[in-house]
């Protein structure tokens, strides 16, 4: 979905790495989406998402000191997608001197399902998977148990293909197609309340392992701060180290992330 844009025009940029594939958007400050960009990008979120974003907006003839804010999913998600979105959009706005907000995007793949009362199943590494209510944090669901819906809660699943009921995954990937939209209306309205750039606003994931490790990115570099942490991600940063930690511990790991003030 793309529509032509004054390059005079303010705009907002959305982006999204919390799934395996990556959403970008823009949209009015009012929250009006129009244009999405989406892609599979497996494991390599790094290594698409800048120059993706830079073509996107030459393609929308957006110019990038037309953008008044920009809005990013939270999550949940595995922690490699999430640090890459994140530190590419906190990068983003300090260098354009614009407010940046998060966006949950378990509650905006929630409002994209477009049915009553929805419950989202979403995987959590290779065996377990996670639910999400609305208003409500993500709740891990151990390997062999199915979600318990309470009266009349719609199950929506995203990425769970032969781990979720067929019906399920279809409003999962119809949520997933509205995904940017919400993004930008959910985003928009937030920028709305922040009204002003906040030089005190960052971004923090915690990654919680089956190892019971914990560990944190840096609110200014987004960095690793433990020092297994810090291994970690320094490990998957190149080929090697994606692939020894692919099935392992880091895309394992339940990640959340916060707006801290």
């Amino acid at each position: 979905m793309t529509t032509a844009h004054d390059g005079r025009r303010a705009a907002i940029l959305a982006i999204d790495t919390a799934t395996t594939r990556i959403v970008i958007a823009t949209g009015s400050p009012s929250g009006i989406a129009d244009g999405i960009s989406t892609w599979s990008a497996g494991y390599r979120h790094g290594e698409t998402l800048l120059p993706s974003i830079s073509r996107f907006l030459g393609e929308q003839n957006i110019r990038r000191s037309r953008l008044t804010g920009i809005v990013v999913g939270t999550g949940p998600g595995a922690f490699t997608g999430l640090r890459v979105g994140i530190a590419t959009a906190k990068g983003m706005a300090h260098g354009l001197g614009i407010p940046l907000v998060g966006v949950a995007t378990g509650e905006a793949l929630l409002a994209a399902s477009g049915v009553p009362h929805p419950v989202l199943l979403l995987p959590a590494g290779p065996s377990d998977r996670l639910i999400v209510r609305p208003g409500e944090g993500a709740v891990p669901l151990p390997v062999g148990e199915e979600p318990e819906l309470r009266e009349s809660e719609t199950l929506v699943a995203l990425d769970l293909v032969d781990r979720a009921p067929a019906d399920a995954l279809e409003r999962g990937e119809a949520a997933y197609r509205r995904l940017g939209h919400e993004l930008i209306r959910l985003g928009a309205e937030q920028l709305a309340l922040d009204g002003h750039p906040s030089s005190r606003r960052s971004f923090r994931i915690t990654s919680r392992c089956r190892a019971g490790s914990v560990r944190q990115m840096d609110r200014s570099h987004g960095r690793a701060t433990t020092g297994k942490g810090r291994d970690r991600a320094d490990a998957a940063r190149g080929p090697a180290g994606r692939a020894r930690h692919r099935g392992g511990e880091l895309h394992r790991a339940v990640a959340t992330a916060r707006v801290s003030q």
